[in-house]
């Protein structure tokens, strides 16, 4: 049966008449079908049906199938036979490509949701990040990442209403109770046949997945949460302040391990600051224009041999460092650790949040709504500058233009435009226009005056985003609008940001390098105990 029969809804089902049905790969695009009991206590979501699935109509089939039963399953000691397998997508797209959020959501309110309401598992396993989203409200579903949460217990989610509008809600850290659901997030098993490395993430993930059900099942909650909720984060500009805060009450390394991190003003620019840590639940940041501050802190953490700086990417933060004065010390890379290791993320935010429950903020979401104003300003100086620079056409006199004047008027043209989705994307993200009205300006459409007192939620997260679009190989005549502008055009960058929330940003980089570096040292003596090099006694070189 084909998806236009099963799903009257479905916004790409094919016209009505005799219109023949879609195809792929010319096989007529199916509806899905789960498999497993009426009842299941496990139930995997895949995020679309692959081609094996839509040419048999029957979800997860052909050599992803076979993966799945034979080595993820019993990797999670399950049986096919036992757990529940559906799709958040019923259909395969017709050009083979993966849903959009949107997409997946609408088919999952006529489809998914019911089979969750019928089927009562107690643990939903995503597979894949479409199949986690439109398990989860907003902003939880744009906040959820596989690279993050991947094999660990993402929260429970809660859920009452009627079968056509549900009201989801997510408890992190989940807490005991009969209601809900456990969701948790892994590796698709089709993402081993993208690249053998990631075979091991998957078989991982169902291992860990074997873990989760176990602890559930014995009333136990494997959450890692935050064991400091309430850091403290400072700012220190003398040499005093500095002193003191690496003095060894304040220290629970011994002064042995700080923790160190640099933020620069965009990617190139100059330092903006130096923040660390020597303790778990604490940061401070030092300012790059605080030079009696950089030399207590240098000071000390050459003082003793012993010392050692914990970085997250060394290459870039030692260069970094030394542009502020700091240097010729011992130093360890976290980043190194993890990926030595093999199965833990290399990203500082996804490590710190699944080794130390710890919740980061993104770099683009902290500075890209603060750089929007530097930059409308920036280019407003340029149209400015090229409208004086360009001749206009005077009476009675038949305006010639140079080739260079005609590439600028191009270029300002060009920039006018860059400059109004920049502001209206803005503008969307802070609820100051309609969705709608914003989706008209982004497709090219002029907006409605109606829109610019149009109270609604952001902009749906489909759409792009305007900082992507511009053009970093620029040509001569671009170039040339920044000299208009006496100088380059503002970066995204923490320079811009509020004071406040960047010293909270940048104190909590060395936070979570400081509180990752101690876990992943428990995950090298663990593995150095169960696998000792050699055969012989455990290195202890950590």
């Amino acid at each position: 049966m084909t998806c236009n029969d099963m799903c009257p809804v479905c916004p790409r089902r094919h016209a009505a008449g005799n219109v023949p049905a879609r195809t792929i790969h010319g096989a007529r695009i199916q509806f899905a079908k789960p498999t497993g009991p009426a009842l299941a206590a496990v139930m995997f979501v895949v995020d679309c049906p692959d081609v094996n699935a839509n040419r048999v109509g029957i979800t997860l089939v052909g050599k992803v199938g076979r993966e799945f039963d034979d080595c993820y399953l019993p990797a999670a000691q399950l049986h096919r036979e036992d757990v529940y397998v559906t799709c958040a997508m019923k259909c395969q797209r017709a050009d083979a490509e993966p849903p959009t959020p949107g997409e997946a959501r609408q088919c999952a309110q006529h489809w998914l949701y019911r089979e969750v309401a019928a089927v009562r598992p107690r643990v939903v396993v995503a597979l894949g990040a479409t199949a986690a989203r439109v398990l989860l409200p907003d902003p939880d579903a744009a906040r959820v990442d596989v690279d993050t949460h991947h094999g660990q217990l993402y929260g429970r989610i809660t859920y009452t209403g009627s079968a056509d509008h549900w009201l989801w809600a997510v408890e992190q850290p989940p807490v005991a109770g009969i209601n809900g659901v456990h969701l948790v997030v892994v590796n698709p098993p089709s993402a081993g046949f993208a690249g053998s490395d990631l075979m091991t993430d998957v078989l991982g993930d169902f291992r860990a997945l074997a873990q989760v059900l176990r602890a559930l099942g014995e009333g136990r909650y494997p959450h890692v949460v935050d064991q400091y909720p309430y850091p403290t984060y400072a700012e220190l500009t003398t040499y005093e302040d500095v002193s003191a805060a690496l003095a060894p009450p304040h220290s629970a390394t011994r002064g042995r391990w700080v923790a160190v991190d640099t933020e620069t003003d965009g990617n190139t620019g100059p330092p903006w600051c130096l923040s660390f840590s020597t303790a778990p639940g604490t940061g401070y940041v030092i300012p790059a224009d605080a030079p009696n501050a950089l030399k207590a802190f240098q000071t000390w953490v050459t003082g003793q041999t012993y010392r050692r700086v914990l970085l997250h990417n060394a290459l870039f933060d030692v260069r970094v460092l030394a542009r502020m004065g700091v240097h010729g010390f011992a130093w360890r890379d976290t980043m190194h650790t993890a990926y030595q290791l093999g199965n833990q993320p290399q990203g500082l935010k996804p490590l710190a949040w699944r080794l130390a429950g710890m919740e980061m903020a993104d770099y683009a979401d902290v500075v890209q709504g603060p750089s929007v104003a530097p930059v409308l300003a920036w280019g407003e100086r340029v149209l400015g500058a090229v409208s004086a620079a360009v001749p206009t056409k005077q009476p009675r006199q038949k305006l010639i233009l140079e080739p260079i004047h005609k590439e600028w008027r191009k270029q300002a043209l060009l920039l006018a435009r860059r400059l109004t989705k920049l502001e209206w994307w803005h503008a969307g993200r802070v609820g100051a226009v309609a969705p709608r009205e914003y989706a008209e300006l982004i497709a090219g459409h002029k907006p409605s005056k109606r829109a610019l007192n149009a109270a609604a939620p952001a902009a749906p997260v489909d759409f792009p985003n305007p900082w992507d679009w511009w053009d970093t190989r620029e040509p001569a005549a671009a170039a040339a609008l920044k000299m208009f502008g006496r100088g380059a055009m503002p970066s995204q960058s923490i320079v811009h940001v509020e004071r406040t929330r960047a010293i909270q940003y940048a104190a909590r980089d060395a936070d979570a390098t400081l509180r990752a570096w101690f876990a992943l040292r428990n995950c090298v003596r663990e593995l150095q105990r169960v696998v000792p090099a050699g055969g012989g006694k455990p290195h202890k070189t950590w």
